[in-house]
């Protein structure tokens, strides 16, 4: 029975994933999630299982963003502003409560939380000169993973354990100790595992774990010096990017649960550029579900930007080339998360926010076989 069940399963991830990693099998199909009413261009940061998408829709910039909520039954929904003139939105759990970020009419930069429903309203922020604060993701719990400013104006690593309670979110620190150094919570877990990234005492930017037994810790990188950690799963596997040996940037897992853990680079897809101001990266990682699929973007052989899909029996794949219906001239640029399911959300080259799912859904997700 279990040989029988073994050999099913090499047949289902052939049929998904086709017999070699040079030769995959077009297993997505696209969506284009549209716009906005006023914007003319989109980009989907997040979803759940529900297939429920968040997302911001714009026309030139930050101060016209708007933060929206995209289901198949009612497709694209605004979520309002918390007084300002934008929100952009970050992290969404598995009841479609949404995180981000939004300006409020006294033109401060603040973390919001919108309950499925609604309505918006502004995270509580440590005690600040300069109040700023930002919410990049919420677990099922209701946890919220982020950053505030602290009493020096330095952006510090914060925990809100319940969004709906005034009290100001838990300080996680940072590597140094130091009130004037840096750090900032990007990923948060069920178990309430936070990864991101803290400055170190020698002034870099190192990705780091934080758990309330443990505090935060230092992830290491590829071999360089520096590196974030951008999320993390259920089972406590972290993605990032970070520095290798060759002076390039590239993304990366590693595996918390395992001691020690190690780092693990994902390779790229053939080059490299520049992102979010880092030289010679050839990978970035950003999302990563249960099963240890991840996904982000890299820069293949011309020189352009590329959303990938990494799995550890088939490597890094472009995912240009694993959807079925891509429209002539459409390039995937940005993968930005990666659900149970194997849905991927993220953006194109033009700046408009897609959706991909699995072909024949009736198929079991069987990926994790990897």
């Amino acid at each position: 029975m279990k040989k029988k069940g073994f050999w099913v399963g090499v047949w289902l991830n052939c049929v998904i994933f086709g017999l070699s990693a040079g030769a995959a099998a077009a297993i997505y199909d696209f969506r284009d999630l549209g716009t906005l009413p006023g914007k003319s261009s989109s980009h989907a940061w997040n979803l759940n299982d529900n297939r429920q998408v968040v997302g911001r829709s714009f026309v030139t910039g930050i101060d016209d963003n708007m933060a929206f909520s995209w289901t198949l039954a009612d497709g694209l929904q605004p979520l309002g502003t918390i007084g300002g003139p934008y929100s952009w939105p970050y992290g969404v759990n598995k009841m479609g409560d949404v995180v981000g970020m939004s300006k409020t009419s006294e033109a401060l930069d603040l973390a919001f939380y919108w309950p499925l429903g609604g309505p918006i309203t502004p995270l509580p922020y440590i005690n600040s000169p300069n109040p700023y604060s930002r919410a990049y993701a919420i677990n099922a719990e209701r946890a919220v993973a982020g950053f505030s400013n602290n009493e020096m104006s330095s952006v510090k690593a914060c925990v809100w354990w319940d969004p709906t309670s005034p009290d100001p979110p838990q300080n996680l620190g940072n590597l140094t100790g130091e009130l004037k150094d840096p750090s900032i919570a990007y990923g948060i877990n069920d178990n309430s595992l936070v990864v991101g990234v803290s400055v170190d005492d020698t002034g870099k930017d190192r990705p780091i774990s934080w758990t309330s037994t443990d505090g935060m810790k230092d992830l290491g990188t590829l071999g360089g010096g520096s590196g974030v950690a951008r999320g993390v799963n259920n089972r406590g596997v972290a993605v990032g990017s970070a520095d290798n040996p060759d002076g390039d940037r590239e993304a990366f897992s590693i595996d918390l649960s395992t001691l020690p853990p190690v780092m693990q680079g994902l390779g790229g897809l053939g080059g490299r550029g520049t992102f979010i101001s880092v030289p010679n990266t050839i990978s970035y990682a950003q999302g990563v579900n249960d099963a240890g699929h991840v996904v982000g973007l890299s820069f293949d052989s011309s020189n352009q930007m590329a959303a990938f899909l990494w799995t550890k029996g088939y490597g890094m794949q472009d995912l240009n080339k694993l959807v079925a219906n891509l429209p002539p001239g459409v390039v995937l640029a940005r993968a930005c998360a990666i659900n149970s399911r194997g849905d991927i959300v993220g953006y194109t080259l033009a700046d408009r926010a897609f959706l991909l799912t699995r072909k024949g859904a009736s198929v079991p997700y069987l990926l994790l076989l990897d």
